[in-house]
């Protein structure tokens, strides 16, 4: 099985505005902020070895991570 991925998101400009100031949430808010919208691709490959055994190769590549 193989598969292709694709995500994008942004913040709003208020909440940006926030984190600039130095507002803090869970991942992102050291007052350093790139405001562009975070893009990530994901590529995978999956075979079964054995019946309930499978290997896995997955490649990522994000651009502006939050």
């Amino acid at each position: 099985m193989e598969g292709l991925g694709y995500g994008a998101s942004w913040i709003s400009s208020q909440h940006a505005r926030y984190l600039n100031m130095g507002g803090i949430e869970g991942f992102v808010g050291d007052g350093r902020l790139n405001q562009a919208a975070e893009q990530a691709v994901d590529l995978f490959s999956s075979f079964g070895v054995l019946s309930s055994v499978c290997i896995t190769a997955d490649y990522q590549h994000i651009v502006n991570p939050g």
